[in-house]
């Protein structure tokens, strides 16, 4: 079942590698979650770090294959639980102007959660589309 939610991070992504045909980035990305399943509201903090290998199509189009480790934990109801996604995906960034793209992910896993009594593995599927700005 689906769970609406909202997360507010920002990311940091540094080049390891960069060669004409493609690059190889890692991402860091922590933030503040809010889920709110059946009328309660769970908070946490994200961890999430990827890579990211990149393939540049023309000027203002690149697409991507990733790795992803987007940690979470949540403290809101106690105790403290920690998720663990294993996730691999792609997507694709349009670059509107030279610092501000337009920018899609799809990605899809199994997520690991650290204290459970009902299960300890469910399926993550993932879906961003937004604005990206580059600093």
């Amino acid at each position: 079942t689906g769970v609406l939610g909202l997360k507010f991070q920002f990311t940091l992504r540094t080049m390891l590698l960069r060669k004409p045909k493609f690059d190889l980035a890692l991402r860091f990305d922590p933030g503040l979650l809010l889920y709110f399943p059946s009328n309660r509201t769970i908070v946490g903090l994200t961890f999430p770090v990827g890579l990211e290998l990149g393939f540049p199509v023309s000027p203002v189009v690149r697409v991507n294959g990733s790795f992803d480790l987007p940690f979470w934990i949540t403290f809101s109801p106690s105790p403290v639980v920690g998720y663990i996604p294993i996730l691999f995906g792609g997507g694709v960034e349009y670059l509107l102007q030279r610092d501000l793209a337009l920018t899609a992910r799809l990605k899809m896993g199994p997520t690991i959660v650290t204290r459970s009594t009902t299960r300890n593995a469910f399926f993550t599927l993932y879906f961003l589309f937004g604005i990206a700005y580059r600093f």
